[in-house]
C-alpha cells in the first residue's frame, strides 16, 4: 500500500502542481499534521509557496489550544499560517457537523492559494461513499470525493475583482489511517486529539467505530474494494455528465430550456439536464423525487400556467415554452436609485446593474433627462407607456405580456423614470416622451442582469 510521502509526490507530479501556492487545511490533527510535513518536505522539488490555514470552529472548549498549537507546529518549520475564526449556525436543520463543514469551506475559499489540500485519506472515502450510499445518493455522490476539486460553495461567475478560489486537493486519498499513523510514528510527528472523534453519535463516528470494525473482520480488503467502486460510479457520473451537456445543448435556446425539446428526450435524460444546471450552478443536489415532479409539472402543466417548482434558495420555472433555473431573490419594491450622471448604478439584492451610455440620436434624450430628477425604481402596478408617437400610453403590465416577459422576471426589471414619468423598460423601448431626435444628444441605458440571476438553465 502506497505511503504517506509516495502518494503526495505521485498527486503532485501526475496533476503537474508546481511553482504555486498550496495551503494545507491544518486542524492539528494526525491526519493535517502529516499531510503538512509530507508537503513541507516535497515543496522545494515542486517549487510550492507552501503555508496553512487554521479554522477556529469555537465549538471545542479546546480550540483557543489547537489554535496555538498550530501556529507553534507552523513556526517550527517556518510556514506562515493564517487563522480563521468561524461563526457555526446552529440550529440550521443540517445539523451541527454539517453547518461546521459550510463554515469550514467558506474560510477555505478565501485561502489566497492556488490550491487547498485537505489530509482526507482512504478511510475518509470509504465513510463518504457509505454514508452517501445510506442517503439515497446517485453515481456522482456515491463516487465521493475526487483528488481534485473545487472549493465548495464557488461559484463560476466570481466577481472579477475577487482572488481566485482554490481548487481543492486531496492527495492522501489511497492511503489508509494506519499508514498516517506509520508515518507520524516514524517522523516523530505531534498532532492533537479531537474528543469528540469519540463520540461515535455522528453517523460518520458511528461507521468508523461500530460498523467499520465488522466490516474490516470479514472483509479485510473492504477498503480498497469500496475505493474502487466509488472510482468506478465517478467514471459513471463523468459519463452521465458529458451527455447532460450533449443533451442540454440541444433543448437550450437563448434563454433558457425549451420545454418541447426537453419533452422529447425519455425522462431520464430529461432529469440528468436537469440535474446538470443545478451542477452548472455549484448547487446542492435535490432530492430525486423532487426533481422528478419538476420535470414532470413542466412538461405537462397547461400552456399557459405560470410553474414554479421550489428548491430552497432557487426554483424550477416555467413560462409558456421557456424552463429556467432561477434565483428566488425579492426585490426591494421600495428601493429607488437616484442617478447623478454616472456611467453605472448598482441595483440591490445581487440584481446587477444599470450602463448609462453617451451617444447620439439613439437613447433617451440627455436634455429631458437634466429637466428632472431621474430614478431606478421597480414596479409597484400601474405604470404606464407609450411606444410611439401619438400612440396611447398602455399598461406595463400587458407590453411585458406581450413581449413574452416571463412572470418572474417583471418584477425584477429596473424601470428608469423622469420624474414621474416612465422612461424607460429593459427588453420593452424608450418612451415617446422621453426619445431623443435624430443627432440630439442622447443617453442609450443597458441593463447588465447579475450572473447568477435570470441566467438559463
Amino acid at each position: 500500500m502506497v505511503t504517506v510521502l509516495e502518494a503526495v509526490r505521485d498527486t503532485l507530479q501526475r496533476l503537474d502542481v508546481r511553482e504555486c501556492g498550496v495551503c494545507v487545511g491544518l486542524s492539528g490533527g494526525i491526519d493535517s499534521a502529516s499531510l503538512l510535513d509530507a508537503l513541507w518536505r516535497v515543496a522545494p522539488e515542486r517549487n510550492l509557496r507552501l503555508s496553512a490555514l487554521h479554522v477556529n470552529h469555537g465549538l471545542s472548549p479546546r480550540a483557543e489550544q489547537w489554535q496555538d498549537f498550530c501556529r507553534e507546529l507552523c513556526a517550527g518549520k517556518g510556514i506562515a499560517l493564517s487563522c480563521a475564526r468561524v461563526r457555526v449556525a446552529r440550529g440550521s436543520g443540517s445539523g451541527l457537523e454539517a453547518a461546521a463543514r459550510v463554515a469550514r469551506y467558506a474560510a477555505f475559499a478565501e485561502s489566497g492559494a492556488e490550491y487547498l489540500a485537505l489530509a482526507h485519506h482512504l478511510d475518509d472515502q470509504v465513510e463518504t461513499f457509505l454514508l452517501q450510499l445510506l442517503r439515497g445518493a446517485g453515481a456522482r455522490g456515491l463516487s465521493a470525493m475526487p483528488v481534485l476539486d473545487r472549493v465548495y460553495g464557488a461559484q463560476e461567475d466570481q466577481a472579477p475583482e475577487r482572488p481566485a478560489r482554490p481548487r481543492i486537493l486531496r492527495p492522501l486519498l489511497t492511503v489508509s489511517r494506519a499508514r498516517i499513523e506509520e508515518y507520524s510514528r516514524m517522523r516523530g510527528l505531534h498532532w492533537i486529539e479531537d474528543e469528540s472523534n469519540r463520540d461515535s453519535a455522528p453517523d460518520r463516528n458511528f461507521l468508523r467505530h461500530k460498523v467499520l470494525p465488522l466490516l474490516a473482520a470479514r472483509f479485510p480488503g473492504y477498503r480498497q474494494t469500496l475505493a474502487r467502486s466509488a472510482r468506478n460510479l465517478a467514471d459513471t457520473a463523468a459519463l452521465a455528465e458529458a451527455l447532460a451537456e450533449i443533451d442540454l445543448q440541444s433543448v437550450r435556446d437563448r434563454s433558457g430550456l425549451s420545454a418541447q425539446a426537453l419533452g422529447r428526450l425519455p425522462r431520464e435524460r430529461g432529469l440528468n439536464v436537469l440535474r446538470q444546471a443545478f451542477e452548472r450552478r455549484g448547487l446542492p443536489m435535490p432530492p430525486r423525487a423532487r426533481l422528478e415532479e419538476a420535470l414532470r409539472q413542466c412538461l405537462e402543466a397547461a400552456a399557459d400556467a405560470n410553474v414554479r417548482v421550489s428548491f430552497g434558495p432557487v426554483s424550477i420555472r416555467r413560462h409558456r415554452n421557456r424552463i429556467e433555473l432561477v434565483d428566488d431573490v425579492d426585490t426591494a419594491s421600495d428601493w429607488q436609485g437616484v442617478w447623478r450622471g454616472e456611467d453605472t448604478l448598482l441595483l440591490p439584492r445581487g440584481l446587477g446593474q444599470v450602463h448609462f451610455v453617451r451617444t447620439t440620436g439613439d437613447g433617451i434624450s440627455k436634455a429631458r433627462l437634466e429637466s428632472a430628477p431621474v430614478s431606478v425604481r421597480f414596479r409597484h402596478g400601474g405604470e404606464k407607456l407609450s411606444l410611439g408617437p401619438g400612440r396611447p400610453r398602455r399598461d406595463l403590465k400587458n407590453l411585458l405580456q406581450e413581449a413574452g416577459v416571463p412572470q418572474w422576471e417583471r418584477g425584477r426589471l429596473p424601470l428608469l423614470f423622469c420624474g414621474e414619468v416612465l422612461a424607460w423598460v429593459p427588453g420593452i423601448g424608450v418612451s415617446s416622451e422621453c426619445t431623443a431626435r435624430q443627432d440630439e444628444p442622447a443617453i442609450r441605458v443597458e441593463w447588465e442582469p447579475a450572473g447568477t440571476h435570470n441566467r438559463a438553465c
